[in-house]
């Protein structure tokens, strides 16, 4: 179960559209790693100016004021070519879904071991209680 953080700057969209790139990255972990409806955690930060730091280029990619960053925390049972998958098509996804130009979508990928989880409980791994 991915818990992913959205970082917007204040101000710059409206609920509804962060509600886009919720539901966006939800479908890209739906079409790649076939999660369930029901398989999500997020949070968005509106972020202030003095709070969201970023440069106006950065290895060939240019950023507006509507510069997003995603931090996705996720399981660690799955291979490098398929989070490779994963980011693009989280990319593909909010770009097409929330009207954001590609390059100002980064994102962060954290890989964590499976019993370092607890989704409540205390049950590790996310597990269903018995």
């Amino acid at each position: 179960m991915p818990l992913v953080k959205i970082y917007a700057p204040q101000g710059v969209y409206e609920r509804s559209r962060l509600e886009k790139v919720s539901q966006a990255v939800h479908r890209a972990f739906a079409k790649v790693l076939n999660a369930e409806a029901d398989d999500f955690f997020k949070i968005v930060f509106e972020m202030p100016d003095a709070q969201l730091f970023h440069p106006p280029s950065f290895n060939g990619h240019f950023y507006s004021e509507e510069f997003i960053l995603l931090e996705i925390t996720a399981e660690s049972r799955r291979s490098e070519e398929t989070y490779v998958t994963l980011l693009e098509e989280i990319n593909r996804e909010v770009a097409a879904q929330a009207g954001i130009l590609p390059d100002d979508i980064a994102i962060v990928l954290y890989d964590i071991p499976h019993n370092y989880i607890s989704f409540g409980g205390g049950i590790v791994g996310g597990g269903a209680r018995q």
